[in-house]
């Protein structure tokens, strides 16, 4: 299981036990000081791929970064025309397009007429990377 702290700019990883919800054994699987996102970036929403990447939407990024949670290194980006992306989910029939929601709340003038399309959801396609279906909550 994976959790993003915005603030102190991490991602960590937990071990979960399925019959009790109960989590142990915290690890830092990203540390954004300690990675190439040293800009005033902060991890938000994220999801994973079929691969068992991390993708990380990045909050005053403009950005998603794909991320391996083994190495904590970063894969590759894909650049968002919106400053504040605040989420990223998997969808499509085959799980292969990346849905990315962004912020509006807060922006300056001067930021909408940079990013105009803030506050968007945008489609990411042809990344040659599938997501994994979505986990229905039986109860």
């Amino acid at each position: 299981m994976y959790y993003i702290d915005s603030i102190p700019r991490k991602v960590y990883a937990f071990d979960y036990d399925k019959e009790t919800g109960a989590t142990s054994n915290q690890q830092i699987v990203v540390d954004f000081d300690m990675t190439t996102e040293k800009e005033e970036v902060f991890p938000d929403g994220m999801c994973i791929d079929e691969e068992g990447m991390l993708w990380v939407a990045c909050y005053y990024g403009a950005k998603v970064v794909r991320f391996n949670p083994i190495s904590g290194k970063k894969l590759f980006e894909v650049k968002i025309p919106a400053l504040r992306t605040t989420s990223c989910c998997w969808g499509g029939p085959n799980y292969d397009e990346l849905y990315v929601t962004c912020a509006v709340s807060g922006a300056s003038d001067d930021e909408l007429m940079e990013y105009p399309l803030t506050g968007s959801v945008f489609k990411v396609t042809g990344l040659g990377i599938k997501g994994l279906p979505p986990t229905v909550y039986d109860g």
